[in-house]
């Protein structure tokens, strides 16, 4: 924790932030369960991609706050596998099997990969 309190200080102190950066940030509070900062640098970034977005989609699905990661979700405007992908497993941890395979079902063909397909096929989705 105390390294990525450090690498703020010196992203805070970067005088040139890009998306990127912004982007290694929010994962790093994602990944150390602190949402809040995490969703606080995720509303300062400029431009805001699929990257961004599937970030805190997780963040959000690990701590159970479905709704906010489906509306993150619902509003990009550009999606991929990865995001794709988080969004199914989160509902499928939390429990809301039926929502995820409503959504497996939505998928783009071109998205659909082996994981999202294996967890279909075992009766997950």
């Amino acid at each position: 924790m105390r390294r990525l309190d450090q690498a703020l200080d010196y992203f805070r102190a970067t005088p040139k932030r890009n998306t990127a950066s912004y982007n290694a940030m929010v994962s790093g509070f994602v990944k150390y369960g602190r949402i809040e900062e995490a969703s606080r640098l995720f509303e300062e970034i400029p431009r805001k991609n699929v990257i961004s977005y599937t970030a805190m989609i997780d963040g959000y699905m690990k701590i159970g706050e479905v709704d906010k990661a489906r509306a993150l979700f619902d509003y990009m405007r550009c999606k991929n596998v990865v995001s794709w992908t988080v969004m199914i497993s989160g509902y499928v941890e939390n429990g809301r099997f039926d929502e995820a395979r409503v959504l497996f079902e939505e998928m783009p063909e071109s998205s659909k990969n082996v994981v999202a397909v294996t967890a279909y096929d075992h009766g997950v989705l």
